[in-house]
């Protein structure tokens, strides 16, 4: 997955659904730890993947969840990360940006209509910026986006 920036995730075809995670990246009272948004997105990229996920603007603040789905993917637990889905969790606070690639984790991931609609039950990672970079973990997620 390329790393994309804002105005290429707001581009991001408006899909139906919603997505929510919990992370601990900001301090525990911060609501920011909480992503919970109807604004999710669904696109057809490349002939083998879909991009799938969320995102939350609110002034000098944007995050986005994004996921790489195989168009041939089946129903049932999957790895997020090296070696399978791949995910990431990206940050902008004003001019600065963190861009976290998930390294290990897991999904539960319905596919309701291939092609059409993905649901997520539970899905959790662990992500790094670069390869010996900060981490932080997503957990609690959940979502249901169809295009």
């Amino acid at each position: 997955m390329n790393k994309l920036e804002r105005e290429e995730i707001n581009a991001l075809p408006k899909a139906t659904g919603s997505l929510s995670a919990k992370t601990m990246r900001w301090p525990p009272s911060d609501p920011r730890n909480t992503i919970d948004t109807h604004d999710v997105f669904f696109r057809d990229l490349m002939p083998d993947y879909y991009d799938v996920g969320g995102r939350v603007e609110d002034g000098d603040y944007f995050t986005s969840v994004i996921f790489e789905i195989p168009k041939n993917i089946q129903s049932g637990e999957h790895d997020v990360g090296q070696g399978g889905i791949d995910a990431r969790y990206n940050i902008l606070l004003g001019e600065e940006q963190e861009l976290y690639r998930a390294v290990s984790g897991k999904i539960k991931l319905s596919v309701k209509s291939e092609g059409i609609h993905f649901e997520a039950e539970d899905f959790h990672f662990v992500g790094r910026i670069g390869s010996a970079g900060r981490t932080v973990e997503l957990i609690l997620g959940k979502f249901s986006i169809s295009r």
